[in-house]
């Protein structure tokens, strides 16, 4: 389970390291909360990084649960699967790689979603 406590690191606010404002308007606590309800069952790990990404920058016109399922989207195709492998080294264009891995990329997302305790018989 994803808590604040588990991700918010003493110091400067993320993204910025030298004390300056991050930009992101949404303060970590609200984007691990964010987090937390679209994707209760994320890994520390992962959560951590959506966290960093989507503290990077400012969001205007979305609303933050949009902007969580957006960029968890994103990091999972790219740090969690062969997506940039399969452009690099296959040569796929970039949606011939999005098709590709499409069923991938939804079932750890829906993995996710799913609250603990809630994946049925023997799981």
């Amino acid at each position: 389970m994803i808590r604040t406590r588990d991700f918010i690191p003493s110091g400067d606010p993320i993204g910025s390291g030298d004390g300056r404002q991050r930009p992101c308007q949404w303060s970590d606590e609200e984007i691990l909360d964010g987090l937390s309800r679209k994707f209760p069952s994320c890994p520390h790990k992962h959560g951590q990084q959506i966290l960093k990404l989507v503290a990077r920058r400012f969001w205007q016109g979305v609303k933050l649960g949009q902007v969580v399922e957006r960029i968890a989207e994103n990091y999972v195709r790219h740090d969690l699967t062969d997506y940039d492998r399969l452009m690099k080294v296959h040569g796929l264009a970039r949606e011939e790689a999005r098709i590709a891995l499409d069923e991938e990329v939804d079932g750890i997302l829906r993995e996710w979603k799913q609250r603990k305790g809630s994946r049925g018989a023997g799981g």
